[in-house]
């Protein structure tokens, strides 16, 4: 509805009151920061890793159009494994590192990070998908195609509280293991939707993924912290906070060249945007791009799995000892 009414622009600055209000707001309710002063900060560690994401995602998206070993999307893939490597070499001798790497070693955390890290990248899938299913193919106007995508953030918004509750009360990991089967499941059903669409049906599936989503996110996150000491929680945080925002910026582009790669070989010749007279070309790509997102929540199921098991066997040591 803004796009329509204002145009583009306006999305951008928007974040400008929003950022004053909640500088504002952090200034007068939250409490002083009473951590310890007089540390470093790890510039040459920032800078790495801020190298890696660059060169990474530019290589990303120019591959969508010149392939992985393009002349120039290939020079950068490289340059960003030389910088992630430096970066891990860089990090492991520093006292006081941009990203400890000690936290993410925890073979828990590990797990539900990665496991954030696929769902968020579906998320992603999502958000770069159904724009052009809603508007190009199925001719949606645009208020009511941002209205039914605000679908799944309305829902996530409402079921989180309620997935924290029952989390406390049937555990974090059975709650984990439920979102992921949920959002597996929602992720088949837009298998069934094709160039005719279905609007009702897919306002459902947007509902259903969101619970999925919801029911997920907040057991997840606790999870988490609660897998590191409490001086780490911080970090903790912000290794969570950074593997959700690459990994929505990932999906987009993971989406693009999955979506395009299967249109190309579909039609046999290379294809690398959108056919308005060929609309079941596209929705052929869309199916296979969510049919890799379906895989993606069966491996974070499978993940979580594990690490119930283990912990379960790791709890039933500790009593016989």
């Amino acid at each position: 509805m803004i796009l329509k009414s204002f145009g583009y622009h306006i999305i951008l600055w928007l974040g400008v009151p929003v950022g004053v209000i909640c500088y504002l707001f952090a200034l007068k309710y939250f409490p002083k920061d009473r951590t310890a002063t007089g540390k470093s900060i790890d510039w040459i560690g920032a800078l790495l890793l801020a190298g890696f994401i660059a060169f990474f995602f530019f290589g990303i998206d120019l591959a969508k159009k010149q392939g992985f070993f393009g002349p120039t999307a290939g020079p950068l893939f490289i340059v960003s494994i030389v910088a992630l490597v430096a970066f891990i070499l860089y990090e492991r001798r520093q006292e006081e590192p941009v990203l400890d790497l000690s936290v993410v070693s925890n073979k828990h955390m590990a797990i539900y990070l990665v496991s954030l890290l696929l769902v968020y990248t579906i998320s992603g899938f999502n958000g770069y998908l159904m724009p052009f299913y809603l508007r190009n193919t199925l001719g949606i106007e645009p208020q009511i195609a941002g209205l039914m995508t605000v679908m799944i953030a309305i829902t996530i918004t409402i079921v989180s509280p309620f997935a924290g509750k029952l989390s406390d009360k049937y555990g974090a990991k059975n709650m984990i293991l439920i979102g992921c089967g949920l959002m597996a499941i929602s992720q088949l059903t837009y298998y069934f939707y094709g160039v005719e669409g279905n609007i009702p049906g897919l306002i459902a599936t947007f509902i259903f993924t969101g619970i999925g989503s919801g029911v997920f996110q907040t057991p997840n996150n606790a999870m988490i912290l609660s897998s590191v000491p409490r001086d780490k929680i911080g970090m903790a945080s912000g290794v969570s906070g950074l593997i959700r925002n690459l990994s929505l910026t990932a999906g987009s582009l993971v989406a693009s060249q999955i979506l395009f790669a299967a249109m190309s070989h579909i039609e046999g010749t290379k294809v690398d945007t959108y056919l308005p007279d060929k609309p079941e070309l596209f929705v052929q790509g869309m199916h296979v791009v969510y049919f890799v997102s379906f895989l993606f929540c069966a491996l974070a199921f499978i993940l979580v799995f594990i690490d119930r098991k283990i912990s379960t066997g790791e709890e039933g040591g500790k009593k016989h000892e």
